[in-house]
């Protein structure tokens, strides 16, 4: 197999080409540049400020919706006078093609790309964890790249988390649920187009082949030849061989589509829009009048002026020190820490995941990035290839910052708000210094699972001898040494690895004892993934923001009409309460596994030693020698298990367990799990809905 074209570089070449990719912006790689169609929606948005251009902001906001529209019914576009078709027709050609399915690249493979989807199907929860404690940690630590996107003050309140991390998970769930990403053929060519390609290939040959040996009279043609002269006749059979030449190779068009392809448009051009906004303040300005901050919605003190007037307050972007805003090093390292990061928090938890299911991983997030506009030799699809670029790009960019501490906390605190009471509290009180801030301490529990997760590069760093010593642990960078040190306390430890102790039992239940069981494999995949989509969904919905847009206002968090505490306190008591409930699902699972075995093999003892009697007191003295050692063995088997032992009781004891267990898994998934579902707390306002489900 050849190597990854980095792996071919020096280090000095490396370091080179890094430093170009750090100056490199979308690429055009499906023959589109994002940042040349949103430079055109942003600057005919300014241009159109008070009027309702199709061709700005909100005509491409409205193309967003228009997109998820055509993932469920593409017929509507065919359908005359419909409003999708109407407003296809007054879109401009660039943003109508830019959601355009695009022609699948030669090394696109289909089977990898199913193979990949059933990962997320089954160990979805255990992959949003690893999202939150591994992931997006792991991009805190960019801190060239973290400027781009946030400020400090933007960090420390947990709105703007809430909404980041929803559509985070929108993007990896589309993407990776099955049929995501999917690749739609073409139809084939017909025996007749291969016939026609076949007659104008063979063309100048047929002709030198026929000149001189045809002989038309009235309607006959009769073929002439002289000895020696190939027989024109032969001309048909290589016309036919020809066809079918062109047949056989003439494959049909592939091309990528699905919602998780929406989903990846949206956030390549939401990447553009804000790499243009941040590259050009002064193009946003309109006058200290229009700066005023407006009346907010009920719970805000103020309503954040429009990106029009907060970006020209923004000092210049510095190119020469941060490269250019979401440049392609940043983009190739952040599709790492979902294509590599999510697989291996996993099985650092415990899951059995082969190479070739890894491979499939990376390579359906090779496709994303494809699509995302990353440079495909930044991309790969081969495990160790992942992890040597992971790393040499960790050891360029890789380094604590007060930002990436911050945005680190603020993940920790949004996790904790949602785990169980005993692992969501405080371990102890007091504050831990975050660069020149003192902040609260935070609950230990979700912070010693991002240091458990962090931990694992630790030994690469530490091999970077020219770094300082406060940074080559990557805990540290993420967290700061005052948390990382009270996080060792003996009690959070304990319950830490208990609970990681469940876990790999967990991964060893649901990967290989209920192979056999197909109809509780079901069971424990239903229950995940919709558990894990009811917990993503619930993230959104409380301010007015819908995901991926391109912003009316540089912030656009405002509260929705009727988000106040106790609302929020609802969600966040459901949110627990349905991880009480994926627990018992699943104890429910491991439960009706573990009473089978003991079904299986108490009985099989009980058997064993029925049998042994059966062949000491009835078996026939001539064939009593061939079955010696048989004896003997079942001799001793009943000396050691038949000593009073209740093997029967055992037996149907278990039985009965099971089939309790399994009566209640069943209940659980058909009425109690839909029922809570239904019971998530909503915004009583009419267009509270799932933004993909309805524009």
């Amino acid at each position: 197999m050849n190597k990854a074209i980095w792996q071919t570089w020096t280090e000095t070449r490396f370091q080179e080409e890094m430093d170009k990719a750090r100056l490199q912006g979308d690429q055009p790689t499906d023959g589109i540049d994002a940042d040349e169609l949103m430079e055109e929606v942003l600057l005919a948005e300014l241009e159109n400020q008070h009027t309702k251009s199709k061709s700005g902001r909100a005509g491409y906001n409205r193309m967003l919706d228009i997109a998820d529209y055509l993932v469920r019914q593409p017929e509507l576009a065919l359908v005359n006078h419909s409003r999708v078709s109407t407003f296809l027709e007054k879109v401009p050609e660039r943003a109508r093609d830019f959601f355009d399915p695009v022609e699948a690249p030669d090394w696109v493979d289909e089977d990898q790309l199913e193979l990949a989807t059933t990962l997320w199907d089954r160990h979805m929860i255990a992959m949003l964890l690893g999202l939150f404690s591994s992931s997006l940690p792991a991009c805190y630590l960019i801190r060239n790249g973290i400027v781009a996107l946030y400020d400090t003050r933007k960090l420390a309140d947990s709105k703007y988390v809430d909404q980041r991390l929803y559509e985070t998970s929108l993007m990896l769930d589309h993407v990776m649920a099955p049929g995501g990403i999917t690749v739609i053929k073409d139809a084939r060519i017909s025996p007749d187009e291969a016939t026609i390609s076949a007659l104008d290939d063979l063309a100048p040959k047929a002709w030198e082949m026929l000149k001189g040996h045809i002989k038309i009279e009235g309607d006959k043609i009769d073929f002439t030849g002289a000895p020696g002269v190939p027989d024109p006749k032969s001309f048909g059979e290589m016309l036919f061989e020809r066809a079918k030449t062109i047949y056989a190779k003439a494959r049909p068009k592939r091309y990528l589509w699905g919602k998780g392809f929406i989903s990846v448009r949206k956030v390549r051009a939401l990447h553009s829009s804000m790499r243009f906004m941040l590259r050009n303040p002064g193009k946003f300005h309109r006058g200290p009048a229009a700066a005023a901050a407006r009346p907010g919605a009920e719970g805000d003190e103020q309503r954040p002026a429009s990106f029009r007037d907060e970006i020209p307050g923004r000092p210049s972007w510095d190119v020469a020190q941060y490269g250019l805003p979401i440049n392609q090093e940043d983009q190739a390292y952040t599709l790492l820490t979902f294509a590599y990061l999510l697989p291996r928090s996993i099985e650092h938890w415990g899951a059995r995941l082969s190479l070739e299911q890894k491979n499939a991983f990376l390579h359906l997030w090779k496709v994303a990035g494809y699509l995302m506009g990353i440079r495909t030799e930044l991309t790969t699809d081969q495990w160790d290839e992942a992890e040597d670029l992971y790393r040499r790009i960790m050891a360029r960019q890789g380094y604590g910052c007060p930002q990436g501490q911050v945005l680190t906390h603020a993940v920790v605190k949004f996790t904790a708000e949602y785990l169980p009471g005993f692992l969501g509290k405080r371990s102890r009180p007091g504050t831990v210094r975050i660069g020149t801030e003192e902040r609260d301490a935070l609950p230990c529990f979700p912070q010693i699972m991002v240091i458990d997760q962090a931990k694992i590069d630790r030994p690469f760093l530490e091999g970077l001898k020219d770094r300082p010593e406060d940074q080559r642990d990557p805990a540290v960078m993420l967290l700061g040494a005052d948390a990382v040190r009270d996080c060792g306390n003996w009690r959070d430890q304990f319950v830490y690895r208990a609970l990681r102790f469940l876990l790999r039992r967990y991964f060893f239940v649901t990967d290989r004892l209920l192979k056999p069981f197909g109809f509780l494999s079901n069971f424990v995949r239903e229950l995940v993934r919709g558990s894990g989509r009811e917990l993503y969904l619930s993230f959104k919905g409380e301010y007015l923001r819908r995901p991926f847009y391109i912003p009316s206002d540089s912030t656009e968090w405002t509260l929705e009409p009727g988000v106040t505490a106790e609302f929020k306190e609802k969600v966040h008591d459901w949110r627990r309460g349905l991880f009480l409930r994926i627990a018992a699902g699943l104890m429910a699972a491991v439960f009706f596994t573990v009473f089978t075995l003991v079904f299986f093999v108490s009985g099989a003892m009980k058997c064993l030693i029925l049998f042994g009697e059966a062949v000491n007191g009835e078996l026939a003295e001539e064939t009593r020698g061939v079955m010696d050692a048989l004896t003997l063995a079942l001799a001793k088997s009943r000396s050691i298990l038949d000593s009073g032992f209740p093997w029967w009781s055992i037996c149907w004891i278990s039985f009965l367990g099971g089939l309790l267990c399994l009566i209640g898994a069943s209940i659980l998934l058909r009425w109690i799990t839909p029922a809570f579902f239904a019971r998530r707390p909503h915004l009583s306002r009419v267009m509270q809905i799932d933004d993909l489900e309805q524009p």
